[in-house]
């Protein structure tokens, strides 16, 4: 399977998932539609390795239209605005739609074409799905340590598991699904390197996104803060200057802007 074929299937399905999404809250105004792509999307995005992301950006923005096409078959509501309606004429005083010489003589509407079944060793057989390849990175996040198991975290973190789930009710703690129905929890909430109460503010300032996307947000360089990820400036670290910035524009970067950063993350 080519990868260009691959990029198109993944794309179709976050759409899918999009449209589900769109379907339980009944999201009618373009503004929460919009949010609630988006916000499908970019928790798709956060399961794929940082490298492969750009890619998939790309694709979606150009394969928007099958991705819609797609759509159509996890939703009802979307309709394909490509898909011609024959007219209706109106004959011995019932309406009927002008079909081909089958439907003029009276006769029932053509049967659907059947599906072609999918091949052994078909693209769709062998693709492999983003959500596979999310589990793979996130184990592989644990064998490094980035990622820990419940019996880990309750061990580094000296709390008991009734305060970690009290900490996850307010938002204070997140965890992230693994393979197996693993839920790790990020090792940096435990790293003597990020002060404990920052992080689990920033945790807080993030809301009620899914835990792969609060992941991201933490782990993902940012603009806004000269292009550190969140954890690095809870760290202390300064953005590089650049020519012609004076020291003054880096020493803005601090917690709030973190604070800020989450903010709009949670906007978009």
């Amino acid at each position: 399977m080519s990868t260009s074929t691959s990029r198109k299937s993944e794309t179709a399905r976050l759409f899918k998932q999009a449209a589900k999404e769109l379907e339980l809250t009944g999201a009618a105004t373009p503004a929460a539609i919009r949010k609630i792509v988006a916000r499908a999307v970019q928790a798709g995005l956060a399961q794929l390795p940082a490298g492969r992301r750009q890619d998939y950006v790309v694709s979606i923005a150009k394969g928007f239209d099958d991705a819609l096409a797609s759509v159509t078959a996890a939703s009802a509501k979307f309709v394909n605005p490509r898909k011609k309606v024959p007219p209706i004429v109106v004959r011995g005083g019932a309406p009927v739609a002008r079909a081909d010489s089958r439907a003029a003589a009276g006769s029932e509407r053509r049967p659907e074409a059947k599906a072609t079944p999918t091949k052994p060793g078909s693209a769709r057989t062998h693709r492999v799905s983003m959500f596979e390849q999310a589990m793979t990175a996130r184990a592989k996040l644990a064998v490094e340590g980035k990622l820990l198991t419940p019996a880990q975290f309750v061990e580094r973190s000296g709390v008991s598991r009734q305060a970690i789930n009290q900490q996850i009710q307010t938002g204070s703690l997140f965890t992230v699904d693994g393979p197996q129905g693993v839920s790790y929890y990020p090792a940096f909430f435990v790293d003597a390197d990020y002060e404990r109460r920052a992080v689990r503010r920033v945790a807080r300032a993030l809301d009620d996104l899914p835990g792969a996307s609060k992941w991201a947000f933490f782990t993902s360089p940012r603009l806004s803060l000269g292009g550190l990820t969140p954890l690095e400036v809870i760290a202390g670290a300064k953005p590089r200057q650049r020519d012609g910035a004076g020291a003054e524009a880096s020493s803005r970067i601090d917690m709030s802007t973190v604070l800020k950063a989450a903010a709009a993350y949670v906007a978009e």
